[in-house]
């Protein structure tokens, strides 16, 4: 016959779990979501060993960090695009003799119709360029065109963009662009408040220059592309400097911001108002 005996530090506790009173010594600390409670021994199991792992969350990485949007699929105004052939610049006027074979890379629509533009001339500036008549010169025009990224830096060859006006006075706005990592360089410029800028679109940059004429009196816009117009870590610029980019999507519009791309023909195109959809929508 066994004897109670007393056992120094052999307190009461009372169990967590069952709310019972036992001796201490008759007591089993509990592990995983129960870490840190007591039971009697006759209510113990061992923890499964899953409950005891530690997760790590996952990064929480944006991988393309932009402002917050509107939750709206589409969300377009009415926009013209006043460039004829916008994707067929071997239709444009050409100063020199620029050498422009059409749809020579695919495009950043997924079709092959993206044209090269070279200068090969050492002695001149060879360009393409288009006239835009019969327009409020005074009104804000944006200007752009998607250009082919490449590994080209500026120090081997820089192309050249302007946007100007023209009737009663030659105005010029002008942007500069290193093709291999999208730097850019400002010329002297007819509008004070010319604005300019270079958005990356994947495989390509879409350049963009945003102006307005200074004289009432002018009747037209124009778009010059010059392939090369200087090789030079400073943008310093050489009639000597030859060489190609590879060119898409041209648009001329009013407002102050490029627009979704429009694709044009012979003529200009207007997208028509789309409708804003959203999530309440569906």
């Amino acid at each position: 016959m066994s004897k109670n005996r007393y056992r120094s530090g052999d307190n009461n506790v009372i169990d967590d779990i069952t709310g019972f009173k036992h001796k201490a010594s008759e007591m089993m600390k509990l592990s995983g979501e129960q870490k840190g409670l007591l039971t009697h021994k006759s209510n113990w199991n061992p923890a499964h060993p899953q409950l005891n792992i530690r997760p790590k969350p996952d990064k929480q990485t944006v991988r393309n960090v932009r402002l917050r949007q509107d939750e709206n699929f589409l969300s377009k105004s009415e926009v013209t695009n006043l460039i004829t052939y916008s994707e067929d610049f071997s239709k444009w006027s050409e100063a020199g003799t620029s050498v422009v074979p059409a749809n020579t890379t695919e495009s950043p629509d997924g079709t092959t119709t993206a044209d090269t533009l070279t200068d090969n001339d050492v002695s001149a500036y060879e360009f393409a360029y288009q006239s835009i008549n019969n327009i409020s010169a005074t009104t804000i025009h944006t200007a752009s065109i998607y250009v082919l990224k490449d590994t080209i830096g500026r120090s081997t060859r820089f192309p050249r963009f302007y946007l100007r006006y023209t009737g009663s006075t030659s105005e010029a706005n002008i942007l500069q662009i290193d093709t291999s990592n999208g730097g850019t360089r400002v010329a002297p410029s007819s509008d004070p408040s010319f604005e300019y800028g270079v958005i990356d679109n994947g495989l390509w940059w879409r350049v963009y220059l945003i102006a307005a004429s200074q004289d009432d009196a002018n009747t037209s816009a124009k778009i010059d592309i010059y392939p090369s117009v200087g090789a030079s870590v400073g943008w310093s610029t050489s009639v000597t400097a030859t060489g190609s980019i590879t060119v898409w999507g041209a648009q001329l519009e009013t407002g102050t911001t490029p627009s979704m791309y429009v694709k044009t023909m012979e003529a200009p195109v207007t997208r028509p108002v789309i409708s804003t959809v959203t999530q309440d929508d569906l």
